[in-house]
């Protein structure tokens, strides 16, 4: 029989190593039934009302709530002007 892969969000609330409050998990996209990455809202501080996808490689931590790496948080701002 195939595997079933059960996810659970409870605490989607994201922020940077730095403490930088990002947005909110809104999905997350699976690839070889692996965690491949995590669709996050971006808060609307950053005025750019669209989803991005950080590789999760790139999470630090998932405990109360999920921490990235600030270098994500780099990376948009050059990309998005932010």
């Amino acid at each position: 029989m195939g595997e079933k892969i059960r996810i659970r969000i409870k605490k989607d609330k994201v922020y940077t190593d730095a403490g930088h409050y990002m947005g909110k998990i809104k999905g997350i996209v699976l690839e070889q039934n692996k965690i491949y990455g995590l669709n996050i809202k971006l808060d609307k501080k950053f005025k750019f009302n669209k989803n991005v996808m950080v590789k999760y490689l790139n999470v630090k931590d998932v405990g109360e709530v999920l921490i990235i790496e600030n270098k994500v948080l780099e990376s948009l701002k050059d990309i998005l002007s932010i």
